[in-house]
């Protein structure tokens, strides 16, 4: 079975693609909602990731406290696993399978977020139907 591409792959082309953002635009895309999150995994500074995506610090520091009141909200507009057969499910941002949805999401917020968040956090949501 072939594997599937990374959020680095996507980051990585992301960044290297260099675009300006419009700075009348109010609403952050979801290339950069992903670039955040790749960037904090890796351990990069809000500046690092500022001056890569050519966005505010602010910005950054706002989503990022979004994301840690409502963990979940990352699993709402981002696609950060992918679901492989009925009990695998793939990070995409490290390539680790885990056996449920639950444990697939938990391990992904344990990437950017701290333990204490990413084991309490409620990420039992339901789909939303488009």
């Amino acid at each position: 079975m072939p594997r599937l591409p990374l959020l680095d792959i996507e980051v990585n082309k992301y960044i290297q693609s260099r675009r300006t953002r419009d700075p009348k635009r109010r609403v952050i895309g979801a290339d950069e909602k992903q670039a955040m999150i790749w960037g904090w995994s890796r351990g990069w500074s809000a500046n690092r990731i500022a001056t890569a995506i050519k966005i505010s610090e602010r910005v950054i520091w706002s989503y990022k406290e979004r994301v840690k009141r409502s963990p979940a909200v990352v699993f709402y507009e981002l696609s950060l696993y992918i679901q492989m057969d009925a009990r695998k499910f793939q990070c995409r941002i490290c390539g680790e399978i885990r056996t449920t949805r639950t444990k697939v999401m938990r391990h992904i917020l344990a990437h950017f977020l701290p333990d204490e968040i990413a084991r309490m956090a409620e990420v039992n949501i339901v789909e939303r139907p488009l």
